[in-house]
């Protein structure tokens, strides 16, 4: 597929952004990811606790027990 530049920008901008992460965390919301770093079955309908956030877009989740990684971009939904 071949992008023109301005069709680039929308492709690969991010549907959420740190500050909605951050609103989320303190709302007590939950996030939709299809991507969980060393989570090769993950089931993409279930909600996953976001704890923090850092400056490069990591966010620390709560998933099976465990603390996890998203990265902002597979990030799909946010869920109050």
């Amino acid at each position: 597929m071949i992008l023109k530049f301005n069709e680039y920008n929308t492709y690969t901008k991010n549907k959420y952004t740190s500050e909605d992460i951050i609103e989320c965390i303190e709302k007590n919301g939950y996030i939709l990811s299809d991507i969980v770093e060393d989570t090769p079955d993950l089931d993409v309908n279930i909600p996953i606790k976001p704890v923090s956030i850092d400056e490069y877009d990591n966010i620390s989740v709560y998933y099976d027990g465990h603390i996890k990684i998203v990265r902002l971009k597979d990030v799909k939904n946010i869920v109050y």
